[in-house]
């Protein structure tokens, strides 16, 4: 337990550890910009193309949830999802639930996430939409802070908030990417300046926390 006079020091074993997760987040950072940058690439422009479209009985698409996807669509996202998971998993959901051990007939089917029961599939089913709601929610706030970005670059308001360098910096390369990508003519070869300022982002995602 620390008190008000309590003497702080920092030893190597927090230094180690602290520089650990500062790596670990850097890479997470990098890893959501890049997946973001390819969904964008492959037509997902919208956090909505990451919501599942809801079907009513006659296979007609209602618009109780916003989605901006087909079925077909969202099941794309999934795939992506579902490749990451192991082998086993994949195994799990591609078997048809009548043919998997009902959980209520196992009393210690929690013990293992990778047995074949239909409570384990269902969570690894509840799972898919997790991450992919990880990723709208992502997909989200980068867009807030490039519309905050536009929208304090437009008013010519320098004094709106207060920015630190890194998140100047941040600001800037993600309004010059997003200008460049709707770009079809410059005097420069766009393709490469999109990949830097894709180099410029990575370096700028382990300091600045989104």
């Amino acid at each position: 337990m620390t008190t008000e006079n309590s003497v702080k020091q920092i030893t190597a074993a927090t230094i180690q550890a602290v520089a650990k997760f500062i790596e670990k987040a850097a890479s997470a950072d990098n890893a959501i910009v890049n997946a973001l940058d390819s969904l964008i690439g492959d037509g997902y422009t919208r956090p909505s193309d990451l919501m599942a479209p809801k079907v009513d009985k006659q296979g007609k698409y209602t618009d109780k949830n916003k989605s901006t996807s087909t079925v077909e669509e969202y099941q794309a996202v999934q795939q992506c999802v579902i490749a990451e998971f192991s082998t086993t998993v994949q195994k799990m959901l591609a078997t048809p639930s009548d043919q998997l051990v009902r959980s209520e007939d196992r009393k210690d089917y929690t013990t293992s996430k990778l047995e074949m029961t239909t409570a384990n599939k269902f969570y690894h089913q509840q799972q898919i939409g997790t991450r992919i709601g990880d990723l709208r929610r992502q997909f989200e706030k980068r867009l807030k802070i490039e519309a905050r970005a536009e929208q304090a670059e437009s008013k010519g308001d320098k004094t709106s908030r207060v920015r630190t360098t890194d998140q100047f910096c941040l600001d800037s390369l993600l309004a010059m990417r997003k200008r460049c990508q709707a770009t079809e003519e410059a005097n420069f070869n766009i393709a490469e300046m999109v990949q830097t300022i894709d180099t410029a982002l990575e370096l700028l995602t382990g300091i600045v926390r989104k």
